[in-house]
């Protein structure tokens, strides 16, 4: 917000990656996670950065054109889109990947599993793995996958922080809660979830 202030003759564009809103985007599409007065007041809330410093801006930029849309009017103008683009000399197929991860049957902690191209592998990552982001979606559609996809093996890829949205019950995370809900007599040993910089 002090940039203009700190730096007076330097241009200063503004990276606006996302604006919230009461109805129509992220808050209140799910009936299993209503919004109520105080989520709406907080969503209102947490724009005032970005209204308050885009005021001073020469410019701005948003990576795709619906994240553009979802400012106001009046600021669309002003604002560039610009993909942040994807690195395809090193993000690019490969015929010699691999990737070798622990195994989720707790019996033996020490079993590894390695994965080519050549095996089937449904893949979930995020930063956080929590409702906003639509985990609770996946986790339940694990079981109807693996009926229909037995070879599959499934990766999940995130930590059990909460980047958005309501956090879970105290002493438990999002993962544990939608695994829970597989109950004791769903096989996971196609399953391989990486949290916290470990796989388990």
């Amino acid at each position: 917000m002090f940039l203009k202030d700190a730096f007076p003759l330097a241009r200063h564009i503004q990276y606006l990656e996302f604006f919230y809103s009461a109805a129509g985007a992220d808050v209140g599409f799910d009936p299993e996670f209503p919004a109520n007065q105080d989520a709406i007041c907080k969503v209102r809330i947490k724009n005032s950065t970005q209204l308050l410093s885009f005021e001073y801006a020469d410019a701005g930029v948003a990576p795709t054109l619906w994240q553009k849309s979802r400012y106001p009017a009046s600021w669309q103008s002003r604002i560039s889109q610009l993909h942040d683009g994807i690195y395809t000399t090193m993000v690019c197929p490969s015929d010699h990947a691999s990737f070798t991860v622990k195994q989720t049957d707790e019996t033996d902690t020490n079993a590894e599993c390695t994965l080519t191209r050549n095996d089937e592998i449904l893949t979930y990552v995020a930063r956080n793995l929590e409702p906003y982001r639509g985990f609770y979606s996946f986790m339940r559609a694990v079981p109807a996958i693996h009926e229909q996809r037995p070879a599959a093996r499934i990766l999940v890829v995130g930590a059990d922080g909460v980047s958005y949205g309501r956090r879970p019950p105290k002493e438990t995370s999002y993962r544990e809660m939608y695994m829970q809900e597989w109950g004791n007599g769903f096989l996971t040993d196609f399953f391989c979830c990486g949290h916290s910089h470990q796989t388990c």
